[in-house]
Formats: C-alpha cells, structure tokens, sequence
C-alpha cells in the first residue's frame, strides 16, 4: 500500500475505470483541500498479480494522524470510493480495504463507494464497521436522449419543457468566476427560502450554508475540474432566475447543485429545462448515467428527481473503527477467481 497515490497512477486509473465518477477524481481532492483544512491521504493498493486500486481519502491538517478521521470523503462532499482499473471492485478486495482502513491508527475512517457498487460493499463489510445508510437518485441513459424524452420523463417534465422554452428561456454554460458568482447569488437566495420552509431562522440557516457550500466552494470546484464542471444558468427578461452545476467523468455525468429565484423562475419551467438540457449533453457525450445526488424519501425535491427518470438507490457510507487485531489481507482478483 503506497500513500499519498502519484498522481501519474491515479490518473491512469480513471482511464481505465468505466465506472469512475467526478467525485473520485484528483481535481476533486484538490478543489476539497483548497477550500478546508484537509491533505491528501489517498491510498494505493497494489497485488502481486498486478491488480490495482486508488482510495480517495482526506485528514485534517489541524489534527494529529493518531487522533485524525480519514474520510472518503467528508459528508457534504459527495461520493468517493475506489477507482478499479481493468474491472469492478471484488468482494475480497473490498474486505482488504475494510481491513486495511481498520487497521489505521487514530478515529474512525469513513468511506461512501459510488452506489452503483452497493452489493458488494455489503457482502464483505465485517460486522465491526458501522453503517450509514442514504439515499441517492441516478437517471439511465441507456438509448440515448430520445428513449430518456420519451420513456422516462413524466409528460409533466415533458410539458415544462415546453413551456419554459415557449417562455423564451435563455440558457447559458460555462465555469468561470462570473457565472460562479451568479450561481451563488441563485443559492442564497434558496438557502433562504429553504430555511422559511423548514422553520429555520434565516440567520442560521446562512451559518450553515457558509459552512457548507460557501462561494469559494462552488470557485474552487470550477477551477480544478476545468471543462469536467459546468454551470448551467436560465435567464428570462433579463435575469438569471435558475442555475445548476454538472460535473463529468467517462460515462458518469452528474448534477451536483442547484438553485432558483422562485419568484421569477416557479411558472416558467426554467428548473426542469436546465436539467433536460443537462441531460440531454450528457446523452450526447456518450454518458451511461446521470447521478442526481442523495435525496430524502417522499420530498418535492425526490419527486422532481423521480420525474425526470431519477431512480431511487439505498446505498451506504461505513465507519470503520480501528481494530489493531484486523489484519489487511486477502486475494487479488486472480487469486480469488481460482479459489
């Protein structure tokens, strides 16, 4: 196990990994540590016959390795998981991982592998780590985007389509620190609105966005993916009035946030055509899915999600405790097909 990975062999990695996401690329740790206090702790296992794996992970820089979390990767920031080179993750090789990371001096590991995985992270997961369980939304675009159109959206999506383009919607792409700002400016304007809704006071709910998804987040995310981040923003009359931001990696694209003026945005259907549109590139760009980020059972936002062909995933984030009696063995992948 070699840590931190060379970044000549993670990206290696990634080209090799059909099913690797945005979320587990190097651009993605960098834009994290750049924006909190964290540094590279990514580990790279490495078998006798040759197989490889690359394990996105983060500590804090404020505490020590023997008191520190590792995290792959911190809770508001998405899914990590191994990158698997030449083929998915095994069961075996999974346990290696689980037994590794409880191997690991200082507070527990956290690890959220992309749901598209879930089985087999269950099958090896020993009976020490804990489980976190969430709930993610991920589109098929098997077909292309005429079978998505016809077949998986509702014909309410269909419909607001339709009417934000009658409404003369006008859409906008890129990633530079003008349409960031914009974004931002849609996002407080949610965070408040969001807050009303849940019975939250506006100034703590600004608080908790700060710490969560501050403007230097959403810069630093722009900055280091390049051309794999886009902002999408719809304007009517003049006005930004909807924004979201999608990454990409292979044949994963992803929606990672969004925001709205709902005064001006709400009657014009600006929110569902952002997303077609987003879909729709992706369809174009050879994407296989379109992830959709976690969601919570039965809300407006699950729906909306549903509504454009968002399937529902239960999947799981594991803490793994230290266990100094854990030993970091097991089989690669040809040792194990021979078993």
């Amino acid at each position: 196990m070699t840590s931190p990975v060379p970044r000549d062999l993670w990206h290696a990695a990634l080209a090799d990994d059909p099913d690797a996401l945005a979320t587990q690329t190097p651009g993605w740790l960098d834009a994290m540590c750049s924006v909190r206090p964290y540094r590279d702790v990514s580990r790279l296992y490495e078998w006798q016959d040759g197989r490889r794996l690359v394990l996105p992970l983060v500590r804090s820089r404020l505490t020590t390795a023997a008191r520190a979390e590792e995290l792959g990767w911190p809770l508001d920031w998405g899914i990590g998981g191994p990158v698997a080179p030449g083929g998915p993750v095994t069961r075996a090789e999974a346990a290696t991982v689980f037994a590794d990371l409880a191997r690991r001096p200082g507070a527990a590991a956290y690890l959220r592998p992309s749901p598209l995985t879930d089985e087999v992270w269950r099958a090896a997961a020993p009976g020490h780590v804990r489980r976190y369980p969430r709930i993610t939304q991920i589109a098929d675009l098997s077909g292309g985007y005429a079978t998505v159109w016809s077949e998986r959206f509702t014909s309410n999506t269909r419909r607001n389509v339709r009417k934000a383009e009658r409404a003369g919607i006008g859409v906008e792409v890129g990633n530079d620190p003008r349409l960031v700002r914009e974004f931002d400016r849609l996002y407080r304007m949610s965070v408040d609105r969001w807050a009303a809704q849940e019975g939250t006071s506006r100034p703590r709910a600004r608080w908790r966005m700060w710490r969560k998804d501050p403007r230097r987040k959403f810069a630093a995310v722009a900055r280091h993916l390049g051309d794999a981040c886009q902002i999408w923003l719809a304007h009517h009359q003049g006005r930004a009035v909807a924004g979201i931001i999608t990454m990409r990696q292979g044949e994963h694209a992803k929606y990672w946030r969004g925001a709205m003026d709902k005064t001006h945005a709400a009657a014009t259907g600006a929110p569902t055509l952002l997303q077609a549109l987003a879909i729709e590139a992706a369809c174009a760009q050879g994407c296989r899915y379109y992830h959709m980020g976690d969601s919570r059972p039965d809300t407006p936002v699950t729906r909306f999600k549903q509504r454009m062909g968002g399937r529902l995933h239960h999947t799981e984030g594991w803490w793994i405790d230290p266990r100094p009696d854990t030993a970091p063995t097991g089989p690669g992948r040809h040792e194990e097909a021979a078993a």
